[in-house]
């Protein structure tokens, strides 16, 4: 095969896969935003939640994404999933500077810079660390 036969070919095959990413639109683009102060919901459409995991990136925009799975919030501020409360300015946000402020079973997790009181498994799955 010649190099401009391959050119042609590779033209081709990529028009092929941008005319396969046709609209998906079904119509159920609302947002329901009910969730605490700093968080956002979800998208209507998906009822068990969006593919990122707890401190994993997410968009808080309507026509954005990825979402959060369910049981997690995207924080506004940080664009990151994250246990309902351990969202700033969630009601349940509890801010500390060592653990001994946090009450029990949960520890004084530091996420680049932002210190809060969390489980262990959360503060692990957010990349932060423990301040003792």
């Amino acid at each position: 095969m010649t190099w401009r036969c391959a050119s042609h070919v590779a033209l081709v095959l990529a028009l092929a896969a941008v005319a396969a990413c046709g609209d998906d639109d079904d119509g159920d683009d609302v947002i329901a935003i009910d969730a605490a102060a700093g968080t956002f919901d979800a998208p209507a459409g998906a009822p068990d939640g969006g593919t990122q995991g707890a401190g994993q990136f997410c968009n808080t925009l309507p026509e954005g994404g990825p979402y959060c799975m369910a049981g997690l919030d995207c924080c506004n501020a940080t664009l990151t999933c994250r246990e309902p409360d351990d969202c700033g300015g969630a009601p349940g946000f509890l801010p500390c500077t060592t653990t001994g402020d946090c009450p029990t079973s949960k520890l004084c997790c530091d996420v680049d810079g932002t210190r809060f009181c969390t489980k262990q498994s959360a503060c692990d799955a957010y990349g932060g660390t423990e301040v003792p």
